[in-house]
């Protein structure tokens, strides 16, 4: 009986197609791991930020989150002691670490280089008239991890303009404590590599292409937002959402390809966070 084996060109085939699948799965998997590691230590972060004021009302001597000689790694055992922490938390997501900052008194996570305040001299200015509030121009610093204080020059910050923080490289967003932000504008973040970020409470808009192609798996919009517009976080791996009562308006697009599905789960839910299963929207029950 003939046995037919495979030829040594079958087998180069073979092997070729097996690398391609290998060097497309691997970043992929690469990939979604770094994203549930930043999400696991940004949930770190809520976390820290929710025991330490508790920790500091039931100070008996002096306060050691502010002092300058105390490192973040002690600041962390001084709530563990205090059985406000159950152990010791490292950051998991590569070249990342849990930072205290006395200047608003939180915790961060910093990924890569250090954080940095931003301020006029990065390459801003504020609008004119109707947009005296509005911060323009375009980010010039070398820091991927920002920080938008409330004021810049004693002027409050209510919107940030169109394209101001385009395609920077950016890693980290974060909003300082009592942010007066209400609008985001066109491509203000578009094309950077954030994974996650906090909105401040006062968002009511957000407007088209602004977080597009960025990192973010999930998203918590505050319950001020009234208006998403399309393709607002487009282009991001979205698996989770966390809604208010009053959005009237999502553009097409909004959310990526599921906006539709997820548009009709809303109307039928109303407030509060929902998942992607794969095919649906699945409003998860309180």
């Amino acid at each position: 009986m003939n046995k037919k084996g495979f030829t040594l060109i079958e087998l180069i085939v073979v092997i070729a197609i097996l690398g391609i699948l290998a060097a497309i799965a691997v970043p992929m998997f690469t990939g979604f791991t770094e994203r549930a590691r930043i999400a696991a230590d940004q949930a770190t972060v809520r976390t820290l930020n929710s025991v330490t004021p508790f920790a500091r009302m039931n100070l008996s001597g002096s306060d050691p989150f502010r002092d300058d000689a105390k490192s973040d790694e002690e600041l962390i055992e001084f709530l563990i002691d205090g059985g406000y922490l159950d152990s010791m938390v490292k950051a998991q997501s590569k070249d990342a670490s849990f930072k205290w900052r006395k200047d608003d008194e939180r915790w961060y996570l910093m990924i890569g280089n250090s954080f940095h305040t931003v301020s006029l001299s990065d390459g801003f200015n504020f609008g004119s008239n109707f947009w005296s509030s509005r911060i323009e121009g375009s980010y010039t610093g070398s820091s991927k991890n920002i920080i938008l204080p409330t004021s810049i020059g004693g002027t409050t910050i209510a919107q940030i303009g169109q394209d101001v923080f385009n395609n920077k490289g950016l890693l980290s967003v974060s909003f300082q404590n009592g942010s007066q932000i209400e609008r985001i504008h066109a491509r203000a973040f578009y094309k950077n590599n954030l994974s996650h970020i906090d909105f401040p409470e006062t968002l009511t808009r957000i407007d088209l292409w602004s977080f597009r192609d960025n990192n973010l798996t999930q998203i918590k919009l505050p319950e001020s937002l009234h208006t998403i517009e399309q393709r607002a976080f487009d282009g991001n791996d979205l698996n989770r959402i966390t809604i208010g009562p009053n959005v009237t308006t999502i553009g097409d697009k909004a959310f990526g390809e599921h906006t539709d599905s997820f548009k009709q789960a809303y109307e039928a839910g109303g407030l509060g966070t929902y998942i992607w299963d794969g095919e649906n929207w699945i409003r998860q029950d309180d």
